[in-house]
């Protein structure tokens, strides 16, 4: 229920020489894009296999509804896309704006279109290394450093500090 199938719906239309690739579990109402020559409903795939996937993808798209739930979301397939150094155009959620750098906004059929557009017409497309790498700040990994350094940082400050005067200090 997350993804605005009627913007996928809108570019096959628009676009019929284009290939639509969806992968997941489908439990909702897909009849918007079924039956779309260019559209493929793939269904669940094995974890491993979605980097070959994205290999073969010019763009990756995260057209999300807008809703209550959608604006507390953190997509994390947003962060495999770009991890994955392909350009993305998503619906400008507040965790979507955050990487900005790498991710074009739309909200309608038409402005995926023409953003999508303007990728390909930059020659901007598939993966790059470069989209790759800006990522590695924000891997797991990363983020276990960044939070050991802080903690670090606590035990070093409180470590340092010296008692105030005539307090006791107790072990």
């Amino acid at each position: 229920d997350w993804v605005n199938l009627d913007v996928v719906a809108y570019l096959a239309a628009a676009r019929s020489s284009w290939s639509f690739v969806l992968i997941g579990d489908v439990v909702t109402d897909a009849s918007a894009v079924k039956g779309l020559p260019n559209v493929r409903l793939l269904g669940r795939l094995p974890y491993q296999s979605l980097p070959g996937y994205c290999k073969t993808f010019d763009v990756a798209i995260l057209p999300f509804v807008l809703n209550e739930l959608t604006l507390a979301a953190n997509p994390l397939k947003l962060r495999e896309y770009v991890a994955a150094g392909l350009p993305v155009v998503a619906t400008p959620l507040p965790e979507v704006r955050k990487l900005e750098r790498f991710v074009r906004l739309a909200t309608t059929g038409s402005e995926y279109l023409d953003q999508i557009e303007q990728i390909l017409s930059a020659g901007e497309t598939g993966p790059r290394l470069y989209r790759s790498r800006w990522m590695d700040s924000h891997s797991w990994d990363a983020k276990v450093e960044e939070l050991s350094r802080y903690i670090a940082g606590i035990g070093s400050a409180r470590a340092n500090a010296a008692p105030a005067a005539g307090a006791r200090q107790v072990a």
